[in-house]
This record gives structure tokens, C-alpha cells and sequence, in this order.
């Protein structure tokens, strides 16, 4: 077993509570999350009837934006706001018509006159080119087609006008590449590493009846052919179409590791050490008691890379007893110690606050005299400069305790060989405060 330690000191904090709770911030119907990229905690939530919800503040209050007028069909699936030039935002959904455009932050949009037919952006499918920021691309769900804007969104032309597959309902651009993928019907997805020019057709569900989708794909910072992707499925009949697939190639062959049988919807990841950190979210058109089509409030978590879960489905305060889908989740750092997990959901919007994510690279001395070392052999962290410490706790990354131990001496061991891969905080009980510090544990 090989344990990265990671000493951030953080004074006087308490990550713990022992029974870890989504917080409620919004009760309204919401579809989608972006954060301001050069300021983090100005965030935009998409909500039902071209309505926007906006905070300044990471979400303690909140405003209103109504786009242009109220529709309540309309649904608000993505929004985009450019890297460099956040005065720029567009938005685009299902019953919206079109991609809308702002560009003075918000405060006045107009509707994009180039599309002859209404368009759906279902999953997430309008994103950014990562060589160049003024080039943006969306999918059209209805009849896979893929449109590419070169000036911000200004005007938008066709990329691709014969895909081989029927609807594309996301998009995704590996970094440092040219590579462009879209998650795709009947469980296929579309692949160009020529930004577009041409494609190629990949399987990712086995089956190919049912009308399988792929909502969101998403991939790995610490390996660049590593990637994941949530299968979404409507009839009861076509069981073990869903599911999360992973694939290690840059997605020309993909497998099943989690819930085959579940329909899926979203997935967020951040990099924990040597290994992803992971939560999906599902979704099902089935509102029947019997709920044949499972997906229905499911949140799951993984900070192994998907080897093991947790199940989080009751530890949400959800709104609605009926439609519990979960649209979007999304990670956003606001602060030097916390990651916020923010959900977009049919029965509220919540956050997760959880440890920052640090990089094993990013290793800091310890002021307080207190010194954690690993013991490979046998499989146990020694802990020294305990004076004054009464306890020591070990909590994961959900802030729920999986170790706990009184302190009797200057120096403990502790027996870390059950925890399994992932980023942990161990906290030390002193007369005057909590200390705490992130160790990662690598398997």
C-alpha cells in the first residue's frame, strides 16, 4: 500500500459532520450550473420558464433573470459564459427555440436569427474550444447536428450535416487536443480529432435497440484517454441499457463499472491524487409508483475512480416526492479550503462543501509540530507531536468518521489498511481548537 501524505494545515477548522447533508439553496426547479470563470462565486442556475437564477455570492441570495419573457415549457439545460470575456453568456434548452445571447453580463439578450427550425439542447452540449476561446461549438439534439461559431456566438454555421446517428444530446473537448466528442442515441457516440472535419462512430452500450442516450461525458485530468460516461434510459423492457462506462482509450472501446441497470443522467469528477473522484446523478421519465425505470433520486459518490461507492439517494432534502432528476453537478472552487459540489435538480438546488482538492505535488510543511508519516509495512500512519492532543479522527471526503482513537502517548499508529483509495482529513483534538489535515491514500 503506498500512502501520498498531504500536510495542509488548516487551523482551527472542523471539516466533520457526522451526518454529511446536502445544503438546500434553491426549492425551484433547476436544470443547470456555470460559474463565473474569473470569479467563481458569481454563479447562474437554469431554471423552468426562461427563468435564471444568479448569485454574487456563492449562493446565499439570490436574484431573478427572466430571458426576455416567461414560457414554462421552456427549461434552461445549458449555460455558457466565455473565459475570457465573461460579459459574454449564451443560453440554450429545451423549448427555448434557440440559443440566446448576452453581451453585457446578462443585463439584455437576443435571440440567434441563423436556425430555421426550434432547437433542443438536452444534455450538456455547448461548450467552449479549449484552444481558442472565441470559437464555440452546440449540438442540436434533433437530428445530430453539430453548429460551430468562430466570434463568440455571433453567428453560427454548420460543422456537420450527415452524422450517423440520429440525435446528439452532448459535447465535450479533450484539452490540449483537436479531439471533440458527442454522447449520441441508441448508445453510440461521434468522435473527431481534426476539430470537427471528420468523424468516426463508437459503441458504448452493447445493446442497440431502446434509444439509450449519453448526457454527459466527461474526462480524467491525470490521464487524457481516461473518461467516463452516463447512459440514460426510458422503457422498462430495455434494462442494463444504462449505467456509467469508462473508457481508457480516448473512447473507442468503453465498459460498464457502475449500475447498468440504472438510468443516469449527469457526472462530476475532480482529481483526488492518483485517483478521479466521482458523483453521478440519475434521472427517469417514469413517475409510476412502481418506478420500473430506476433513477429516481439516485446520488452516488466514488473517490476511488468508481471501484466503491457511496450512497447518498437519502441524504438529500429533496422538494418534490415525485421527480427527484438530477440535471446537472458540477465542482467549483471558491475558496482556498473548500470545493463546492453544486447539484442542479427537478426538487432543488444544492451544494456539497467538501476539502479542497489538492495535487500530491502540492505539499506543505507543518508549523504545529504534529508530523504523519506512512508505514507501508504494515499498513498503518504513524502520527507524532501529540502532545496536548487528546483524539484523532479520520473522516473521508464526505465528512462522515471511518476511524477514531484516544490519544495516550507523544506518538500513535494508526491502521488505515480498510480505508479505501482517496483523500481523507485527519482531524486532532486539542484543548484550544481542531487542527486538520488532508492526507490522500493510494492503494
Amino acid at each position: 500500500m503506498k500512502y501520498i501524505i498531504l500536510i495542509l494545515l488548516i487551523w482551527m477548522v472542523s471539516f466533520a459532520h457526522s451526518n454529511a447533508q446536502w445544503q438546500r439553496l434553491l426549492s425551484e426547479r433547476t436544470f443547470s450550473i456555470t460559474a463565473n470563470p474569473l470569479n467563481p462565486k458569481t454563479i447562474y442556475v437554469g431554471g423552468k420558464g426562461r427563468v435564471l437564477y444568479r448569485s454574487y455570492n456563492a449562493g446565499k441570495t439570490w436574484d431573478t433573470v427572466v430571458i426576455n419573457f416567461r414560457d414554462d415549457r421552456a427549461i434552461i439545460t445549458n449555460i455558457y459564459i466565455n473565459s475570457i470575456d465573461t460579459t459574454i453568456m449564451m443560453i440554450g434548452g429545451i423549448n427555448l427555440t434557440t440559443i440566446i445571447r448576452s453581451a453585457d453580463g446578462g443585463k439584455t439578450w437576443e435571440n440567434s436569427p441563423e436556425f430555421g427550425f426550434p432547437l433542443t439542447l438536452s444534455g450538456e452540449s455547448m461548450i467552449e474550444d479549449v484552444n481558442n476561446p472565441s470559437v464555440i461549438y452546440f449540438a442540436q439534439l434533433r437530428g445530430g447536428i453539430i453548429y460551430k461559431s468562430i466570434d463568440t456566438g455571433k453567428t453560427w454555421k454548420i460543422l456537420t450535416k450527415s452524422l450517423p446517428v440520429n440525435d446528439v444530446c452532448s459535447l465535450v473537448m479533450l484539452p490540449n487536443s483537436n479531439t471533440i466528442i458527442g454522447g449520441a442515441d441508441n448508445g453510440f457516440l461521434v468522435k473527431s480529432i481534426d476539430g470537427g472535419s471528420t468523424w468516426d462512430l463508437y459503441r458504448v452500450v452493447p445493446f442497440n435497440s431502446g434509444g439509450p442516450e449519453i448526457p454527459k461525458i466527461v474526462f480524467s485530468t491525470r490521464n487524457k484517454l481516461l473518461g467516463y460516461a452516463v447512459v440514460t434510459y426510458f422503457y422498462q423492457d430495455k434494462v442494463d441499457n444504462g449505467g456509467l462506462y469508462r473508457t481508457t482509450n480516448g473512447g473507442e472501446t468503453w465498459e460498464n463499472i457502475y449500475l447498468r441497470d440504472t438510468s443516469l443522467w449527469t457526472i462530476a469528477i475532480r482529481r483526488v491524487g492518483n485517483e478521479d473522484e466521482l458523483f453521478v446523478g440519475g434521472y427517469t421519465d417514469d413517475s409510476t409508483p412502481i418506478r420500473t425505470v430506476p433513477g429516481n433520486s439516485v446520488v452516488r459518490h466514488s473517490q476511488n475512480s468508481g471501484s466503491t461507492w457511496d450512497v447518498m439517494d437519502n441524504a438529500v432534502d429533496w422538494v418534490d416526492t415525485i421527480r427527484r432528476n438530477v440535471w446537472m453537478m458540477k465542482f467549483v472552487n471558491t475558496s482556498p479550503v473548500y470545493d463546492r459540489l453544486y447539484m442542479a435538480t427537478e426538487s432543488g438546488f444544492f451544494v456539497f462543501e467538501m476539502p479542497v482538492s489538492v495535487d500530491e505535488h502540492e505539499v506543505q510543511p507543518s508549523s504545529d509540530g504534529i508530523q504523519i508519516s506512512p508505514n507501508p509495512v504494515s499498513t498503518s500512519l504513524t502520527v507524532s507531536g501529540l502532545d496536548g492532543v487528546s483524539e484523532v479522527k479520520v473522516v473521508n471526503s464526505l465528512g462522515m468518521e471511518v476511524l477514531s482513537q484516544q490519544v495516550i502517548s507523544h506518538t500513535s499508529e494508526f491502521d488505515v489498511s480498510g480505508l479505501a483509495s482517496g483523500m481523507y482529513v485527519v482531524q486532532f483534538r486539542t484543548p484550544t481548537g481542531t487542527t486538520s489535515k488532508l492526507i490522500i491514500v493510494n492503494h
